[in-house]
């Protein structure tokens, strides 16, 4: 019977290449998208998800001259094929302490979004040509401390459907992005004054090739908002919008 030796530096070679094709199919495995034709939703809708996050999301101990936004936290998540939340992470950049407000509060609000987030029941999962699909879903929570029952945040005129209808007839997409096949999603945020003009219009996680100054153009396009208001006064206040660019 015949028998063949394989050189050492054969068998490394040999090695080496198993190992970099596991890592590449390993790579390939945990690549999540973050869009789909029919994206995820929470149960009973936009409606019921606010009201969950209301009566779920616990405060810190503020002081009584603190009205209005105090802390927003991006929390980042993948709803599964069959609408199971997992790997949460907080994405937003930290935010400075206002004033009277502790470090140690802001950081309590970060686990405390991450908390209330984990807490969801299960989601209408995402689909995409005609099959349910794994996702991975950005959501805004906001803190607000001493609201009074008759305070309002400030809102697009028209509503949630209203302000979908703008950025979905208004966005430009970046052309070499779009030509180069190129997605992205852009956190702007803005504040809206007492009269509810629009200005401090940024991107908060720069995305580059265009996304950032096509998602803040929007913005600017928009008429004036709704301002929020406080004990029936209307109120400054900072607002967050999340926008997808994503081919077809």
């Amino acid at each position: 019977m015949l028998c063949y030796s394989v050189p050492r530096y054969c068998r490394q070679a040999l090695l080496t290449a198993a190992i970099f094709l596991l890592s590449v199919i390993t790579v390939k495995a945990q690549e999540i998208p973050d869009y789909a034709a029919t994206m995820p939703s929470f149960p009973g809708g936009e409606d019921a998800l606010h009201k969950f996050m209301n009566d779920s999301l616990r405060y810190p101990s503020f002081g009584a001259s603190q009205l209005w936004i105090k802390h927003t936290v991006y929390i980042q998540f993948v709803v599964d094929e069959n609408g199971h939340l997992s790997d949460f992470i907080r994405i937003s950049k930290p935010q400075e302490p206002q004033a009277g407000q502790t470090e140690e509060q802001i950081a309590w609000m970060d686990e405390e979004a991450i908390r209330m987030v984990r807490s969801m029941p299960v989601w209408n999962p995402a689909q995409q040509d005609g099959k349910t699909v794994k996702i991975r879903y950005s959501l805004p929570v906001r803190f607000y401390s001493g609201l009074r029952p008759n305070s309002q945040p400030a809102s697009y005129p028209g509503g949630e459907s209203a302000l979908a209808r703008f950025m979905s007839s208004r966005l430009r997409y970046p052309r070499k992005a779009q030509q180069d096949k190129l997605s992205a999603t852009v956190l702007v945020s803005m504040h809206i004054s007492e009269v509810g003009k629009l200005s401090d219009v940024k991107s908060l996680q720069p995305q580059g090739n265009g996304f950032d100054e096509a998602a803040c153009d929007l913005v600017n396009k928009m008429p004036d908002w709704i301002p929020a208001t406080i004990d029936g006064k209307n109120a400054a206040s900072n607002y967050f919008l999340t926008i997808r660019f994503h081919t077809q």
